[in-house]
């Protein structure tokens, strides 16, 4: 049942979709104040999604606000 975890939250604190899609979502979550986040490899594309963040994601976040 998605009455488990209600849509408002998994929009507030889920990243999903494409590349872009992580990187603008964390960079408005930074925005709002967080300076930590969490990948959760929970699903059959985790290497490939490990990867994504080591080359695509983080390297393309604004992290000299956070410092």
């Amino acid at each position: 049942s998605t009455d488990f975890v209600p849509d408002d939250i998994v929009d507030r604190f889920c990243v999903l979709g494409a590349v872009e899609d992580h990187i603008v979502k964390l960079n408005e979550l930074r925005d709002l104040g967080a300076d930590q986040f969490n990948i959760y490899l929970m699903h059959d594309a985790m290497e490939e999604t490990l990867e994504a963040y080591g080359e695509e994601i983080i390297p393309e976040l604004d992290l000299q606000s956070v410092r």
